[in-house]
């Protein structure tokens, strides 16, 4: 396949993040808004981990995607970093 991205996220939402929740969720959002005009495809795959690891998007094209919301994005538990890169 010719130009085509994939982007994959890995979520820390750990407790340390609390203040960074709004940053966060408004990041990411709008790197897929940009990604709905860009040329070519683009997939994206999103995880989110504190001390567990959670699968929340796989390969979901960004017209297709649920904005990250303080719903679905909510800083808690401990960091488990290399767990997380691991599994990802």
């Amino acid at each position: 396949m010719d130009n085509v991205t994939r982007t994959f996220f890995l979520i820390d939402r750990s407790g340390s993040m609390a203040p960074l929740r709004q940053a966060v969720i408004d990041g990411y959002n709008n790197f897929m808004e940009e990604q709905k005009t860009g040329d070519g495809e683009c997939y994206v795959t999103m995880y989110q981990f504190d001390d567990k690891f959670e699968v929340h998007r796989i390969n979901e094209s960004p017209s297709n995607y649920e904005p990250l919301s303080y719903t679905s994005y909510e800083p808690r538990g401990g960091t488990a970093l290399l767990d997380a890169i691991a599994h990802a």
